[in-house]
């Protein structure tokens, strides 16, 4: 059983049927009286816009020989959100945002300049367009399953939460052994990423079947394999499985290899994050990256924001009326 309508064939036009293998959610981590105040994006920038800015260090907070890797410093001298660079920053927002900026092949201009405004007011404030050691830094964390190391690398938003330097994380959710462990950390909530539309997920790994397939039966029983146990518990890292049973067997399965040791089992309710799924959003490259060019610059301060939305209205219309 899908998790619920959401997660079922979502393009089915008599050429196409589609279904989504695996999915992410982008997702904000903070203490639930921080989440309470983040309930809209522009709550978020106010927040973002409000907040101080600290140097980002490894030695402070962080996980420097000696020290205790979880050390406590005030919440005054906390960032509100970090991230290493715009295009950590960019695929967050943009995965929110762009399902209210093209639907239906048409573009919403005022949506665009809602997002570009964001982007740009939150790069502005945490400085992502200077040149500094800090951007592109990453923190490699590995976990032993019965099949090997399995390593994921921590998005800077997530590591800077996790060294306590900052009130918010906002990162993708697409591996159950990072998100306990991320849960776990300061007592944390979870919630949805507050984007344009509600409740916004991506599928991370799509399969279809083609209307002109010579061999349907074929097609089918690899879109069921695809839907297994087998293959459902063992995305990790590449997105959560779709189906409930899916869901269960994958923490059954991390359960048994005894990855958390002596920290006990995983018992990360999941289930209210996936009653909040609503919109999908389709990850479209060619679009994204027609658009960044147009959105660094912004960023860096070389064209305005109302330039900046003329400017990909313009790029963008040939390749929407394509699309379609």
């Amino acid at each position: 059983m899908m998790f619920g309508s959401i997660l079922s064939p979502f393009m089915a036009d008599g050429n196409l049927y589609c279904l989504p293998m695996q999915f992410v959610m982008p997702v904000l981590m903070g203490s639930s009286d921080a989440l309470a105040k983040a309930q809209t994006i522009d709550d978020l920038v106010e927040i973002v816009m409000n907040s101080s800015v600290v140097e980002m260090s490894f030695e402070r907070g962080g996980f420097s020989r000696g020290n205790d890797p979880f050390a406590n410093v005030d919440e005054s001298e906390r960032s509100a959100l970090h991230f290493e660079d715009l295009k950590e920053l960019n695929n967050i927002l943009w995965t929110s945002a762009s399902p209210g900026i093209v639907n239906n092949n048409s573009l919403d201009t005022d949506a665009l300049r809602k997002y570009l405004n964001a982007i740009k007011a939150i790069s502005d404030k945490l400085g992502l367009m200077d040149e500094s050691p800090e951007h592109g830094s990453r923190v490699m964390t590995s976990v032993s399953t019965s099949d090997g190391a399995s390593a994921e690398v921590l998005p800077g938003s997530l590591t800077r939460y996790f060294m306590r330097q900052t009130n918010y994380a906002a990162f993708f959710a697409r591996n159950l052994m990072i998100l306990q462990v991320a849960m776990e950390n300061r007592n944390s909530d979870l919630k949805l990423f507050p984007g344009f539309d509600p409740g916004v997920w991506q599928p991370s790994v799509i399969t279809g079947i083609s209307a002109d397939t010579e061999r349907p039966g074929f097609a089918a029983e690899f879109v069921q394999t695809m839907l297994s146990l087998d293959v459902q518990k063992l995305s990790y890292g590449t997105g959560l499985p779709v189906t409930h049973a899916g869901m269960a067997a994958q923490i059954e399965a991390l359960n048994d290899t005894g990855f958390r040791g002596d920290m006990g089992a995983f018992d990360f309710d999941i289930d209210p994050l996936m009653s909040q799924l609503k919109t999908v959003s389709l990850s479209d490259t060619v679009l994204k990256d027609m658009i960044w060019d147009i959105v660094e610059r912004c960023c860096r301060g070389d064209i305005d924001v109302d330039g900046a939305v003329r400017e990909i209205e313009l790029s963008i219309r040939t390749y929407l009326a394509e699309r379609g």
